[in-house]
């Protein structure tokens, strides 16, 4: 009788853990027979699950394609993780001292069917006394880096605060191959 009750007590002491964490919502349960609506939300949680992925970001310095390795976290939104790569690019860009201040990635916009994307920053990230050239190697180091990490991109225009980038050196009323100008180096 004693072995009864102990095994009765246990058994609902595990029944109760396990519905505490389903109730705290820290174990997940799957049920492989869904139908429905239910296929629906299954699908969507599926989806929001992160995953990490290995990313090459390039940069300009010394006459040269430099790159650092980050894994970041990978989200199913591509407009999100665009603005993250690009802004942990920016980043970095900083860290080496290739740019004066910070700057940040404020809007992406993708275009149908992967033609192009629209870039919106918060300020001209070039220096009063850049070159031609380091601003071109700038911006090809960015291509590089987003045709990388994003193959199926085809044309990247880029913005300033949703206005169009004015530079005196480089045309950005049109888009920008995101191959780049330059043969792959």
């Amino acid at each position: 009788m004693k072995k009864k009750f102990l095994l009765a007590c246990g058994f609902c002491f595990v029944l109760g853990c396990v519905y505490f964490l389903i109730h705290q919502e820290r174990l997940i349960v799957l049920w492989s027979k869904s139908r429905g609506a239910d296929n629906v939300a299954l699908q969507r949680l599926r989806d929001s699950f992160t995953k990490k992925k290995n990313v090459k970001l390039y940069y300009w310095k010394e006459n040269r394609f430099c790159f650092e390795e980050v894994v970041p976290v990978w989200f199913s939104d591509e407009e999100e993780n665009i603005k993250y790569v690009i802004n942990s690019w920016l980043n970095l860009a900083y860290q080496e001292q290739v740019l004066d201040r910070k700057f940040f990635l404020t809007a992406v916009g993708l275009v149908q069917f992967g033609q192009g994307v629209y870039f919106s920053f918060d300020g001209s990230f070039f220096g009063k006394d850049w070159s031609i050239v380091k601003k071109w190697y700038f911006v090809e180091s960015l291509l590089k880096t987003v045709r990388e990490v994003f193959p199926g991109l085809g044309t990247a225009y880029f913005r300033i605060k949703h206005q169009l980038f004015e530079d005196d050196h480089l045309d950005f009323s049109q888009g920008w191959p995101m191959g780049g100008f330059l043969e792959r180096v």
